[in-house]
């Protein structure tokens, strides 16, 4: 009986609770667990969860959006390590990541078209980061998914692929925007034609031309 006492005590009960600061601190890495900014290893999880989807060959072009996305996430969280993120951050972290890149592609690619003598690529990457900077006063923070990108086909085909800014401004005074489409709409031609042909559903090209 004087063991169980002494186990119920309340001086054993202050010694087993969390102090202030040991409080704070696993309410902090709960939210970094959950919610919190995406890590190096994050955005490139993302990436290659994007290029595994977008590189199936069956399933590529036919899947909807929704059923798209589910499937990024679902590789995602296979391979994840502490996030417990919901199917909505990947998309959202890619969307940005897609955003932000396309910026600095298209920067690069101007910069490549007025061909200056005596500037290498590595120097025009340089020069193309520094506009980006100058523009958005916030330096790029994606060359981890840029390396893994930018030599990737499928990337490679959706930034190069020619632009139809008639037919995506008439879609735009004509039908909704999808969700990607109306975070900045007509802002990056590049960035704005990409997001148009990776995220639409199958089909929508064709009920608007109709």
């Amino acid at each position: 009986m004087k063991i169980e006492f002494m186990m119920d005590s309340p001086q054993d009960e202050v010694h087993t609770q969390q102090s202030p600061h040991e409080v704070q601190m696993e309410s902090i890495t709960k939210k970094t667990q959950r919610g919190g900014n995406f890590g190096l290893e994050e955005d490139c999880l993302i990436v290659s969860a994007w290029l595994n989807a977008s590189l199936d060959a069956v399933q590529g072009k036919e899947q909807k959006h929704k059923t798209y996305w589910n499937r990024v996430w679902e590789y995602f969280n296979k391979k994840t390590f502490t996030s417990t993120r919901n199917a909505n951050s990947p998309m959202n972290r890619w969307s940005t990541i897609q955003l932000q890149t396309n910026k600095v592609v298209g920067i690069l690619a101007s910069i490549k078209m007025a061909n200056p003598s005596g500037v290498n690529e590595q120097n025009k990457i340089i020069k193309a980061k520094e506009a980006y900077l100058k523009v958005q006063a916030v330096p790029f923070k994606f060359d981890h998914c840029w390396n893994i990108l930018r030599h990737q086909p499928k990337w490679l085909e959706l930034v190069t692929k020619p632009q139809k800014p008639q037919m995506i401004r008439r879609s735009t005074a004509t039908s909704s925007p999808s969700t990607l489409e109306s975070i900045h709409p007509g802002e990056d031609e590049v960035s704005h034609a990409s997001f148009v042909d990776l995220e639409r559903p199958p089909g929508r090209k064709a009920e608007k031309n109709d």
